[in-house]
């Protein structure tokens, strides 16, 4: 009996443990920012395929009193050099929606489940898929996109600076 409600006990631990871990946001995961360095692999639909560098800077801010992480992406591919950004406005729990840099107009939408979070975005003519997964001082990013029925897909990995 004793062991029974030893292990009746370990199991709740771990129970409540693990509903924690789900419930991360991503706040707590990418630590009030940050700066991550490192190379990306790509592959499209076409054929064509190759390997850049990659910079992903997150930092937090306050928007109308709504909790949001700026992400700032540069990647250099082939002597070119692009910078986007795209913001996540914190909805509670582990979700958050996904906002236009250019607006802030909700865009797509996003969780975070553990140490991983996944985007999701969508437009009449762009789709995009993107997990995001945080390991010790590595991050890793996978995603795919689809443009106009163009497919292509990216791995990236990078380390915190």
């Amino acid at each position: 009996m004793k062991l029974a409600m030893k292990i009746a006990g370990a199991a709740l631990a771990m129970l409540v443990s693990a509903e924690a871990l789900a419930a991360q946001d991503l706040f707590a995961l990418w630590d009030g920012g940050g700066t991550y360095k490192g190379t990306g692999k790509f592959r499209e639909q076409t054929g064509r395929s190759g390997k850049y560098e990659i910079t992903s800077e997150f930092s937090e801010k306050d928007a109308g009193g709504k909790r949001v992480v700026a992400l700032k992406t540069t990647s250099k591919l082939d002597g070119r050099t692009q910078t986007w950004t795209v913001y996540f406005a914190d909805e509670k729990n582990g979700f958050f929606n996904v906002l236009d840099s250019s607006n802030m107009k909700v865009i797509g939408e996003g969780f975070c489940f553990e140490s991983q979070c996944q985007i999701s975005v969508s437009s009449v003519t762009t789709k995009l898929l993107e997990t995001f997964t945080f390991h010790g001082p590595t991050l890793t990013v996978l995603g795919i996109r689809n443009i106009g029925g163009q497919r292509s897909v990216w791995h990236e990995i990078m380390l915190k600076q």
